[in-house]
């Protein structure tokens, strides 16, 4: 008799261990990062899986570590200059995000960890890259962010800067094993 009872009781444990740990790993990806606002003009936000994701006809932007896909609409020029040299040429005015390994570098994947705008007609949580540096730590104040001497603001995982015609928006990533690049 007990038995009986045992197997359907040792069953619904695995199921209920197995929701919560892939419960936990989803919670643990986005914890400290910045909400995304309810009205969005961007393509992606913070932490958002591309793995999958179709980036053709995106232009690029190769770094160290992190791809950069400018998004639709945003082309970046490439032509041959009178010393035969292949030049490119970006937009003054863009959104271009930063794909990369989260949330350790080792970790693998392809999430979107940065944002970086300097189109103006773009805005996030009200603040562009045309605003002031007062709107910009107003607002980040009120999502929750402390504003540091350099000027970043920092709220858990979340950064972001603002200098003229530029806004940037990112995830800091770790580093276990202090892989330099």
């Amino acid at each position: 008799m007990k038995k009986r009872f045992l197997l359907p009781l040792l069953t619904a444990a695995c199921i209920f261990a197995a929701l919560a740990l892939s419960a936990c790993g989803e919670k643990n990806l986005m914890e400290g990062v910045l909400e995304e606002p309810e009205e969005n003009p961007l393509e992606f936000w913070l932490v958002d899986d591309v793995a999958s994701f179709d980036f053709e006809g995106y232009s690029r932007r190769d770094g160290m570590g992190i791809t950069g896909y400018f998004g639709k609409g945003y082309e970046v020029e490439t032509y041959v200059d009178e010393n035969g040299k292949t030049v490119r040429k970006e937009p003054e005015e863009y959104v271009l995000y930063g794909v990369t390994a989260y949330p350790d570098y080792v970790d693998g994947g392809s999430y979107v960890t940065q944002i970086e705008i300097t189109d103006p007609k773009i805005s996030v949580y009200g603040v562009s890259c045309t605003s002031t540096r007062e709107e910009f730590e107003s607002t980040f104040k009120a999502l929750g962010f402390e504003i540091n001497e350099e000027g970043r603001a920092i709220r858990g995982k979340t950064r972001a800067y603002f200098r003229e015609n530029l806004l940037n928006i990112y995830v800091e990533i770790e580093n276990r094993t202090g892989f330099a690049f």
